[in-house]
Formats: structure tokens, C-alpha cells, sequence
């Protein structure tokens, strides 16, 4: 009996890592190639903080554990942390239905951010970050092209809206809904296991 529970639980196991595709890059907006002129971190108007917001979809359901912002004019030597927020689709100057702040690996003009665990369901939301550091530091946003549109502000007085696409990467797994045969092959093995273990008693 024990043998067959093992099984049993093996067999549960295996249907759920199923369900999770291997963790990569789930979303792109495409390659990083000019910068915005408009920032996404201290500076431009004083020491106003500045955000850039761009909205992305998840086809599916999502478990996020990371994301890639890219910014140009950044420095190692004065960088503090970079805050982000997921908000829904309504107002992408909304509430936040997600935020932190994480210290970001920089590489160039990437900042990296890891180590997240964000389970988001199937539809269009707005991605929001922001650049901290220890001094007045215009670190600009990047894009990809000139279509789109996408949002700054300081959270305060300004909003603006935007031409082009932030330039940005999602990273996470993509969870599967499992097929109705999937499901019938289950019940019907969960059926077995229990018919046979009452004719044994």
C-alpha cells in the first residue's frame, strides 16, 4: 500500500511541475536601442522622483521572479535601489496591485531586478519603476522604438504621456491550465487507486 501511495504522490507531483513551464523570459518588449531624454529617477525637476510606466499583457497565468528595466546614464558608484509597482489596467497612475524596492544587478544600462515570487493572472496591467540614489542623478528611460505610448510621472503635480515602448523584460514561469483530458486521466487514476484499495479490505 505504502508503495502505491508513493505512486500516487509521485504522480500528483509530476502534474503540477507540469503545469509550470521552466523559469525564463516571459515577456519582451524588444531591444533597448535610444534613450528617452525623460527621466526615471532623481533629478530633470529638482529632486522630484520621476516613474516610467508602460502597460505589457500576460497571455497566461504568470509566476514573476524578476524583471530587467533599462535605463541609460546610471552609475554603480551612487546607485541605492530601484522601486517597482504592478497596477491594472484601468489608471496607470492607480494603485499598485504589487511593489517593492530591490537593490538591481547593473550591467550597462540594465538594471536587473531578482528573487521575486508574483503570481499574476492572464490580462494587461501597467509595469512601473523608478531609480534611487545617494544624489541628484537624471538616469534616463530607454525605448525601443517611436511607437506606443508610455507615462512619466512624480507621483505628485506632473503626469505626461509619452510616444515609443520602455524598453523591459519580465522573467518568471508561465502556468499552464491543465487540459480537460489531463483531468479525466487523473480522476479516472484516483478512481483506480481507491477501488482497489477497498477490495484489498
Amino acid at each position: 500500500m505504502k508503495s502505491k501511495m508513493l505512486i500516487a504522490t509521485l504522480f500528483f507531483l509530476a502534474l503540477f511541475m507540469s503545469n509550470l513551464a521552466n523559469a525564463g523570459l516571459i515577456y519582451d518588449s524588444g531591444t533597448a536601442i535610444s534613450s528617452s531624454g525623460n527621466c526615471d529617477a532623481e533629478s530633470c525637476l529638482g529632486s522630484t522622483e520621476w516613474w516610467a510606466i508602460d502597460d505589457f499583457t500576460a497571455d497566461s497565468d504568470w509566476i514573476i521572479t524578476g524583471f530587467e528595466f533599462f535605463s541609460s546614464g546610471g552609475s554603480q558608484t551612487n546607485y541605492i535601489s530601484t522601486s517597482w509597482e504592478l497596477i491594472s489596467s484601468n489608471n496607470p497612475f492607480g494603485p499598485a496591485l504589487f511593489s517593492g524596492t530591490s537593490v538591481a544587478t547593473i550591467l550597462g544600462d540594465s538594471y536587473l531586478v531578482s528573487g521575486l515570487n508574483i503570481y499574476l493572472s492572464a490580462g494587461t496591467y501597467f509595469l512601473s519603476h523608478h531609480h534611487d540614489y545617494s544624489i541628484e542623478y537624471a538616469t534616463t528611460a530607454m525605448l525601443t522604438g517611436d511607437s506606443g505610448t508610455w507615462y512619466q510621472t512624480d507621483k505628485g503635480q506632473f503626469t505626461f504621456t509619452r510616444t515609443g515602448e520602455l524598453a523591459r523584460k519580465i522573467y518568471g514561469n508561465v502556468v499552464d491550465v491543465p487540459e480537460p483530458s489531463t483531468l479525466a486521466i487523473l480522476a479516472l487514476g484516483i478512481m483506480g487507486l481507491t477501488t482497489r484499495r477497498f477490495k484489498k479490505r
